[in-house]
């Protein structure tokens, strides 16, 4: 499971993605086919450059393919089964695949 073509071209991805953070106000996570992290504006603990995505939010949002919007990390319906329930590290965000 090689890089995908988002990471030959991360420099863009980055660009890119701090525009969106820019414009909407929001953090950004952006993520190859392989779910690995490509970029990430918030540098919060789920979005490390290079590695899986993960986080219950974040597993939700690929199960569904629905967007979540997390305005109160560790206190959504999604967070309840998580060790860190009501106690999260993220800032203010959603996440949309």
């Amino acid at each position: 499971m090689g890089n995908s073509i988002l990471f030959e071209i991360q420099e863009e991805v980055n660009l890119v993605a701090e525009a969106i953070k820019s414009v909407l106000s929001l953090e950004v996570i952006i993520y190859d086919k392989n779910k690995v992290v490509v970029t990430a504006t918030g540098g919060g603990t789920h979005a490390v450059v290079g590695e899986p995505v993960r986080g219950h939010i974040i597993a939700e949002v690929l199960k569904t393919n629905q967007p979540v919007y997390n305005l109160e990390p560790g206190f959504h319906d999604v967070c309840k089964s998580c060790i860190l329930h009501q106690n999260c590290p993220e800032n203010q965000m959603f996440h949309i695949h």
